[in-house]
């Protein structure tokens, strides 16, 4: 019973998943803020708050946009 209860677990941590921020996202495709920025259509200002203080206040449009552009789901997206 209790090997039951550990391996649930271990699938319920194993099915979460990983979150990345926008600055591991932007490494992973060798850009600079400024690339990315131009990219998404942005100001490179608007890029930079985004990758500082997190993107947990942009609109659902714009969250998609940037997951589109990384390549990752939204569920992927680290939002602060």
């Amino acid at each position: 019973m209790k090997y039951i209860l550990i391996r649930q677990k271990r699938e319920k941590l194993s099915s979460r998943k990983r979150k990345f921020s926008l600055k591991e996202l932007r490494a992973r495709k060798n850009e600079t803020q400024l690339e990315t920025a131009q990219g998404l259509g942005v100001a490179p200002q608007t890029y930079c708050a985004w990758e500082k203080k997190g993107i947990s206040h942009v609109p659902v449009s714009t969250a998609y946009k940037i997951a589109t552009y990384f390549g990752v789901t939204l569920d992927e997206l680290e939002l602060n």
